[in-house]
């Protein structure tokens, strides 16, 4: 299932049912993540990979909240090779630039993408096994 109203509708829609904690985490997310990472399109124009497909690689590695949020953290503040969790998006789109964020913001964001509920796009399924073999989780 596709989200049609696109990922600003999505997080918004998200923002108004979340508990007030999280809200801080979904604000921080458009403000310093959904220019990049929120679009479901698939065109050449995309500059970084989406963020459902981003929450799917982390969860696959980091299953439970506090690694998982403690990996996007390290990750987003001080991106590098050794720990790509998406070497094939950083063969199409380059490495991502450092985000400056407190630990507290970059935090709040990261357990935003845990426990977002993503719509894929149709095309994901195949993508996803084209460059790993396998259907994705």
């Amino acid at each position: 299932m596709t989200n049609k109203l696109g990922p600003i509708a999505l997080v918004a829609a998200t923002c108004l049912s979340a508990p007030a904690a999280a809200q801080s985490g979904i604000a921080l997310y458009e403000d310093n993540c959904a220019a990049c990472h929120g679009g479901y399109e698939m065109g050449d124009d995309r500059v970084a990979p989406p963020i459902f497909a981003v929450q799917g690689h982390y969860l696959s590695a980091y299953p439970d909240k506090t690694t998982f949020t403690k990996a996007i953290v390290a990750w987003a503040k001080d991106p590098s090779l050794a720990r790509a969790r998406m070497p094939g998006a950083i063969r199409r789109f380059g490495l991502m630039p450092a985000v400056e964020l407190s630990d507290e913001d970059a935090a709040k964001i990261a357990e935003f993408i845990y426990d977002g509920q993503f719509d894929r796009p149709g095309w994901y399924a195949d993508h996803y096994r084209q460059e790993h073999g396998k259907a994705p989780k």
